[in-house]
């Protein structure tokens, strides 16, 4: 029996073969999305809080900044520029 067909949700199914489902780039983005907010808030949380030392909370996660990749199938000469600004609370 190959384990293949065992795995067959979440990351390791998809890898395995079993994620060929229209909506799993959107799901794959509302995941970045949701990640980036909840460390972006634990971190304005932890900076607002003091250690015994009365220091302020330093980051305990970090975003790297966004990448942009071509597929390698592109044959044209298009370009694209990602860039990320805060909006307001």
């Amino acid at each position: 029996m190959a384990i293949s067909s065992s795995i067959t949700s979440g990351g390791l199914g998809r890898l395995a073969g079993g994620a060929h489902r229209s909506d799993q780039p959107g799901a794959d983005q509302l995941g970045q999305v949701a990640t980036t907010a909840l460390s972006q808030t634990v971190n304005s949380q932890q900076a607002v809080g003091l250690d015994l030392n009365g220091k302020f909370g330093a980051a305990i996660f970090s975003v790297g900044t966004p990448q942009v990749t071509a597929l390698l199938k592109n044959t044209d000469a298009t370009t694209a520029a990602v860039s990320v600004t805060a909006w307001a609370r």
